[in-house]
């Protein structure tokens, strides 16, 4: 009894619970993620970065001075 009770029972419930779930679960959770996009936040953030960038031309003034006596 238990050598027939776990053969058709295993292989039934394992092969086909475990294709049709992964298939329909894994659909589903993509596309609301998606939706929601989390990763848009961080990118604004990165964005105030290039006004910054901006002053820093000014400060490159100096900077090559200093590059030339490194080459002298």
């Amino acid at each position: 009894m238990n050598e027939g009770a776990p053969g058709p029972e295993r292989p039934t419930e394992a092969a086909t619970p475990q294709p049709n779930q992964p298939t329909q679960s894994e659909p589903p959770p993509s596309q609301p993620h998606a939706t929601p996009t989390p990763l848009a936040a961080p990118t604004p953030l990165v964005a105030p970065t290039p006004p910054a960038a901006a002053p820093t031309p000014p400060a490159l003034g100096p900077p090559p001075n200093t590059a030339a006596f490194y080459l002298v």
